[in-house]
């Protein structure tokens, strides 16, 4: 999915990066960074296909051999439509669900 990220680095300097996520879930996302100083822990996020904004929080941070950076973003306020991913609706039971190869006969 496509995103912008924007926040500071450490010494105070604004930076902004174009990248797509590479895994998200209702929490947040795990995204690649060029961006090469590091970078302090709050981090606004922008859906590029909606246009949505959240402001997250950095959980995990590795660098990568190729000199990008694999970070790890949590909302801070929940965001259940960020992605525009339906959820299961709250009142939905497991045991009504339908298994593969399971038969009622």
């Amino acid at each position: 999915m496509p995103v912008e990220v924007s926040g500071h680095s450490m010494n105070g300097t604004a930076f902004g990066e174009e990248t797509r996520t590479t895994a998200v879930n209702a929490h947040g996302a795990l995204i690649l960074l060029k961006t090469a100083t590091e970078i302090k822990p709050s981090l606004l996020l922008v859906n590029k296909k909606s246009g949505a904004k959240a402001q997250c929080r950095v959980v995990y941070r590795k660098k990568l051999e190729d000199g990008k950076t694999e970070v790890g973003l949590e909302f801070v306020d929940p965001q259940p439509r960020f992605w525009g991913i339906s959820f299961p609706p709250e009142d939905w039971s497991r045991a009504e669900r339908k298994l593969p190869g399971s038969s009622s006969a």
